[in-house]
């Protein structure tokens, strides 16, 4: 289990989370969802250790995140930023390596991590190309790819691992979106914690067995898309009119009204 116990975040000066508390269980795949500075990319931070909150703790199996050695974490919790930077020209494959590093299991267990998280991603042929030639969605790809090794079953995984995406699909055409989610997906399937921030929230709807909303730094819904997803909640949560539809059997989908609020220059 990991949880968030009423963390409080203020970043010089200014506050960013308040009081928000959450649990996340094995098996389940969470999409955390909300306007631009509502504090998604804090709340990620917060969650896998990066910045300390100001109140509130994470606590993962029931033991505060903060007293456990990082080394530890890091064979059951990987991490795609929003944003990745490397000045290095790195091979593909030995990007995706590093997700291994946490981990003291042999060459061949790398070598199979490896190879079987580009295959997930089908990324077989970027083997042998250079990082820094890539698209930014082709990084991206390759980001997930090593978190994905991070997290791989292997001799010394003896815990629910924990992936934590942050836009896992800006950077990400239509096609490798859904076969981003859908790895994401199966791994909460086989019972690893899936959280993810998202932008779309037809993608969120279609993926997420839960949604946690943020507005303004607050937990304001957290719960089944089709029970969270309203007219009038969606409407407020982004400031703007929303339809929400539903076809029997399908998750709930998302239009924006068009809001005709553009002047013409002269």
């Amino acid at each position: 289990m990991l949880e968030l116990r009423d963390i409080v975040l203020d970043r010089n000066g200014a506050p960013i989370l308040n009081g928000v508390s959450a649990r996340f269980a094995p098996g389940e795949f969470v999409a955390v969802v909300g306007p631009n500075g509502a504090g998604k990319s804090s709340l990620v931070r917060v969650l896998t250790g990066e910045w300390t909150p100001q109140s509130g703790q994470v606590d993962l199996d029931g033991k505060p995140l903060a007293a456990l050695a990082r080394r530890q974490i890091a064979r059951r919790l990987a991490v795609v930023p929003q944003a990745s930077a490397l000045g290095f020209d790195f091979l593909v494959e030995e990007i995706v390596a590093l997700g291994r590093l946490p981990h003291a299991t042999g060459v061949a267990v790398d070598r199979a991590a490896v190879t079987g998280s580009l295959a997930l991603l089908g990324l077989d042929s970027f083997v042998g190309r250079r990082y820094l030639t890539l698209s930014g969605g082709e990084r991206q790809r390759v980001q997930l790819a090593r978190a994905l090794v991070q997290i791989w079953p292997g001799p010394d995984a003896s815990a629910c691992p924990i992936l934590v995406l942050d836009e896992p699909t800006s950077a990400l055409d239509l096609a490798q979106q859904h076969v981003a989610l859908e790895t994401a997906s199966a791994r909460a399937l086989g019972g690893a914690i899936v959280i993810a921030v998202l932008h779309d929230l037809n993608l969120a709807a279609e993926y997420a067995d839960r949604l946690l909303v943020l507005k303004a730094g607050r937990l304001v819904a957290d719960g089944p898309p089709p029970e969270v997803m309203t007219d009038q909640a969606v409407s407020d949560w982004f400031g703007c009119q929303v339809d929400v539809w539903r076809e029997p059997g399908q998750p709930p989908q998302v239009r924006a009204r068009r809001q005709h609020h553009l002047r013409a220059v002269t």
